[in-house]
């Protein structure tokens, strides 16, 4: 089973983006799984199984901390080696 992880703040955004990685897993019958959906970076961190892959949508911007998706990315990158991450963010200046 493949995990996806999603980080996100908004509420209401991260009801979306869980619903249409929900929808897109079934649609497809692919061998994935939501493991986490939070808006809590510790949370996230503690829930990562202990796998060498995984797809991680992570916001750049966690409350005041501008750069919180940027440090737990690096975290991620040394439990997972092979995990795959894309950053989110309504900030067209973090939009790089």
């Amino acid at each position: 089973m493949f995990s996806i992880y999603l980080l996100e703040d908004n509420v209401e955004q991260q009801a979306y983006y869980a619903k249409v990685i929900k929808n897109t897993i079934m649609i497809n019958d692919y061998a994935m799984k939501l493991v986490c959906a939070t808006n809590d970076v510790e949370k996230l961190e503690s829930s990562i199984l202990d796998q060498e892959q995984g797809l991680f949508f992570l916001d750049m911007e966690i409350g005041s901390q501008t750069d919180a998706g940027l440090k737990l990315a690096s975290k991620i990158r040394q439990k997972m080696p092979f995990a795959q991450i894309v950053f989110i963010t309504t900030h067209d200046e973090l939009a790089f």
